[in-house]
């Protein structure tokens, strides 16, 4: 017995197909738009975290300089330094009542000359000096003398083993402070304390510069108070000691933090499993090669991705009503069009290249005006195709002329990105005339991008435009930053593609910078009976495994779907240049990137003479 399983209509069918596929779509666009949405999310919030914890770090190496400076200034005060040598022999050879008669007048020496060391900016609340018995003498908020049991003091030993390094203690309560006032009652104090040697590199002592803990960590402080505080901030030492908060306050899993920062000493930024809430979070870090502490800053990876998951559900619930009424109107409008659309069809599949360049028109019958119009409308289009090939193919070359354009415009706002950020970090290490320099030579690159009609130049020009963005970026690296150009003469009178050569300097620059200063840039240009060829090398850590496999996957893409590059700020340079470069000499071109023997980056492009 055969079973003949029930067939369905068209009108069910394609209601049943285009539900399934506007469902399956919906999701699978929603679940796209919300993965790649939060990755970009998370790599925003590292970015962010990454500059803030690299500024707060800076801060807190500032202040910890001013006291280092401070107690380098008591160190190496000759006066101070021989009065305190003469003193000391004067206390080996004189009898205790002699020494009576002279001690307030040596104590008040000494802290005068410390008072004038410290200045009147006064950059630190307070210096003190310990000779080996135990004589402590201070200037700053608590201008007196003591006498100490030096070699009971918390940081003696760490000190003296230090020989002339310094050493940084803290946070603490100094009682001799909160004792003079209810001021400075419960207040922290951080000291860095170093020994005081004699001309002879004796010890003669040790020097401490005290700061206050609230006025260290206030750019922390202030961070918090204006809005972070969703934001955990904690700042370790060497030896992964809390230093921030130093209040009262409690911090959960400080030593997950630590013990994650130790453990991935390349990473700046990680996404952790907190074990006590069962969350994941954001750590992003900076480590201070000056002091040896490490800023972290962490916050709870669902905060982050609050708003973004709010917007998320909207777009469910907004697009799950507009599923419901667009599979109703489909179902109604499947039953009106599935018999034409049939009729359609068949006359279609009666149609060849000798119908439609004839010009034929065949009826339907359909009964429906529109699909009847559709049907002559086609026919008629067709028959047009033949007559219209040349313009098609005028149509095609203007859109090429357009795509150049687009191309070689994305890279003037890519330059303005990376020059204004470069002014940017110049403004804040104050390098005001370097900075008006700079703004000098960008006016004359805007020129040279601005100027013109034509797509392609000299290369002299090229060159010249490029000499003049290393000089201009020399201003910034310094003697950290040398390049070498080596072009053929025969080279210089070739036109070649505008702003072609200058992005893969900067391409070199961007890796190069990644080793250890000097960084060098080589441009070589050669040519021999049929191509010309540039080469950029550097010698830095080269181009990494992700950075080559993502330009690979960007040219592939252009290869084979004909695709523009996107315009983003970030990583679009190479990607450019090899579109544009296809766009104007097809497949008569070269484009050769990867990692030179010597270990940096080397990019080569060529075209024919």
């Amino acid at each position: 017995m055969v079973i003949k399983m029930k067939s369905r209509s068209i009108q069910t069918n394609l209601f049943m197909t285009y539900s399934i596929m506007i469902i399956v779509v919906s999701l699978f666009l929603v679940t796209s738009f919300y993965t790649y949405e939060s990755t970009i999310l998370r790599k925003r919030t590292f970015e962010s975290f990454q500059d803030l914890s690299q500024s707060l770090s800076n801060t807190l190496d500032t202040e910890i300089k001013k006291m280092n400076d401070q107690t380098l200034n008591v160190a190496y005060a000759n006066l101070l330094k021989e009065y305190m040598v003469t003193m000391g022999k004067k206390g080996e050879d004189a009898s205790a009542s002699s020494l009576d008669s002279e001690n307030l007048i040596h104590t008040s020496q000494i802290i005068n000359m410390l008072v004038d060391l410290m200045g009147p900016a006064q950059t630190i609340k307070q210096i003190s000096l310990y000779d080996l018995d135990g004589n402590r003498y201070s200037a700053g908020l608590f201008s007196k003398y003591l006498h100490v049991q030096l070699k009971e003091m918390p940081w003696y030993k760490e000190v003296f083993s230090k020989n002339g390094g310094s050493y940084i203690y803290g946070p603490f309560i100094d009682r001799d402070l909160e004792n003079k006032s209810s001021l400075y009652a419960n207040k922290k104090y951080m000291s860095l304390l170093r020994i005081y040697y004699d001309n002879n590199k004796s010890a003669l002592g040790v020097i401490e510069a005290q700061q206050d803990s609230d006025v260290i960590f206030a750019g922390i402080n202030e961070l918090i108070k204006n809005g972070h505080g969703q934001n955990k901030v904690v700042v370790y030492d060497g030896n992964g000691k809390i230093l921030y908060p130093y209040q009262n306050e409690k911090l959960d899993q400080t030593d997950l933090y630590y013990k994650q920062i130790s453990q991935n000493p390349d990473q700046a930024s990680l996404l952790i499993q907190n074990p006590e809430s069962n969350k994941r979070e954001l750590l992003s870090y900076h480590h201070s090669n000056e002091t040896g502490w490490s800023t972290a800053i962490v916050t709870n990876e669902q905060e982050v991705l609050a708003p973004l998951a709010s917007f998320t559900r909207m777009t469910i619930m907004r697009a799950a009503i507009i599923l419901l009424i667009a599979l109703l109107f489909s179902f109604i409008a499947a039953k009106r069009f599935t018999v034409p659309i049939a009729k359609l069809r068949t006359a279609i599949k009666k149609m060849n290249w000798e119908t439609i360049s004839s010009g034929e028109v065949m009826t339907l019958d359909s009964g429906l005006n529109e699909i009847e119009e559709l049907n002559v409308a086609f026919q008629r289009m067709n028959a047009k195709i033949k007559n219209s090939i040349s313009d098609l193919l005028l149509s095609q070359s203007e859109e090429m002329k357009s795509k150049i354009h687009a191309l070689q415009s994305q890279m003037n706002p890519h330059f303005l990105y990376n020059t204004l950020t470069t002014i940017s970090v110049m403004a804040e290490a104050n390098m005001n005339q370097e900075i008006v320099e700079m703004c000098l030579k960008l006016s004359y690159m805007l020129r040279y991008i601005s100027s013109g009609q034509s797509d392609f130049v000299p290369m002299q020009a090229e060159i010249d435009y490029t000499e003049t963005y290393l000089n201009y970026m020399q201003i910034r690296y310094r003697e950290e930053l040398h390049f070498s150009m080596d072009i053929d003469d025969a080279l210089k009178a070739i036109q070649i593609p505008k702003l072609i050569i200058q992005p893969l300097v900067e391409n070199a620059l961007k890796y190069g910078i990644n080793g250890e200063p000097p960084w060098h840039i080589s441009i070589t240009g050669t040519m021999d009976d049929k191509q010309w060829q540039i080469t950029v090398l550097d010698n830095g850590t080269g181009f990494t495994s992700e950075a080559i496999t993502v330009l690979g996957d960007k040219i592939k893409r252009i290869n084979e779907q004909n695709e523009l590059p996107s315009l983003e700020l970030e990583g679009m340079g190479l990607a450019n240049i090899y579109t544009r470069l296809k766009l104007y000499y097809g497949d008569q071109f070269q484009f050769i990137y990867g990692n030179d023997d010597s270990g940096g980056a080397i990019v080569k492009i060529g075209g024919p003479r």
